[in-house]
């Protein structure tokens, strides 16, 4: 997956999607208060009319929002404003990823990270954002028969950043998710083959291929003399 950052206003950015959030009792969120502004109280109309209300687990696709340049908008509910955390931000962030993954969206960009955490620096809004969109969109079709869901089609996810200073910290952040994330991914193939399949020398095999792969892994596989 292709990771970057944007400083870019919410409404200036072109790309497939965007993400912002949204409060209960009407509160937008950063990104959202931009795309609003910039589309004559757009997202205001909506909340007024209830087709979002900003509660956990909900969420709300636009297209061709006037004014944004972005061809979808995708809105997801924050909670109260008083109690967001890292885990709302997890759990917003996991809706709009589920949203996504059912689409041909390949590239999105998230402002969800805009939002006020105290205590929550930018390494670990980007690193559990990213986390949480892998585990999202993970799935195990190998051992299935007939013809296989299709892959997701997401392939660039851009995190929004105040500022260029964030940049580099954001960046690592992000890595270090998607490098969790797949070595998770790895883990869950590994439970989820049945015995038959996943055998020791199976293990093995999988141990020794990670070890050439990484030169800071290394893999040594005892067999029943050296045990």
């Amino acid at each position: 997956m292709e990771l970057a950052t944007t400083t870019l206003a919410a409404s200036g950015k072109s790309c497939s999607c965007i993400i912002v959030g949204v409060y209960e009792k009407g509160r937008q969120g950063v990104g959202a208060t931009d795309i609003n502004d910039a589309s004559n109280g757009y997202l205001s109309k909506l909340v007024t009319s209830g087709d979002i209300n900003g509660k956990p687990g909900t969420s709300l696709m636009l297209t061709s929002v006037p004014g944004i340049r972005a061809k979808r908008v995708l809105l997801v509910g924050l909670g109260r404003v008083d109690k967001f955390s890292i885990r709302y931000l997890r759990r917003a962030t996991k809706i709009a990823a589920d949203v996504v993954g059912d689409t041909k969206i390949r590239d999105v960009v998230s402002y969800l990270g805009l939002e006020e955490l105290p205590g929550v620096n930018s390494y670990y809004r980007a690193r559990y954002t990213v986390e949480t969109i892998c585990a999202a969109l993970y799935s195990f079709n190998e051992t299935k028969s007939g013809r296989r869901p299709p892959s997701p089609a997401l392939k660039k996810v851009e995190l929004a950043i105040a500022s260029r200073s964030e940049a580099k910290k954001t960046m690592v952040g992000a890595r270090h998710g998607l490098a969790i994330a797949e070595g998770i991914s790895v883990a869950k193939d590994l439970g989820n083959l049945p015995p038959n399949i996943c055998t020791p020398a199976y293990l093995a095999r999988i141990a020794k291929k990670i070890g050439r792969a990484y030169p800071n892994v290394s893999a040594r596989v005892l067999g029943e003399a050296d045990i």
